[in-house]
């Protein structure tokens, strides 16, 4: 599935969905995707990664550590921004 056509389908599931923790859960999880896609492009597959074992946060510090300071950074911050809030979402029951 091309980058476009997982972003309709994401945009579409979204849309569909009243559950504001169940959108933050899912869209962590796309995150997630995301970076392991941007990573590929420092290594050679994605078992090179999946063997490393990180956490999202680590991945999101090697991504950035690799990228240097490119005009993702922003981004980056909102990226850590999104897993605080998915973290304390998924580990405090109330």
């Amino acid at each position: 599935m091309n980058s476009n056509a997982l972003f309709d389908h994401l945009e579409s599931y979204v849309r569909s969905k009243d559950d504001v923790e169940l959108i933050l859960l899912k869209g962590h999880l796309v995150l997630e995707q995301a970076l392991n896609q941007m990573l590929l492009v420092h290594f050679k597959n994605c078992q090179d990664i999946a063997e490393l074992n990180l956490t999202f946060s680590k991945k999101l510090d090697l991504l950035q550590a690799l990228r240097g300071n490119d005009h993702l950074s922003g981004e980056f911050n909102l990226i850590r921004e999104v897993n605080r809030i998915r973290n304390r979402l998924a580990h405090q029951i109330d």
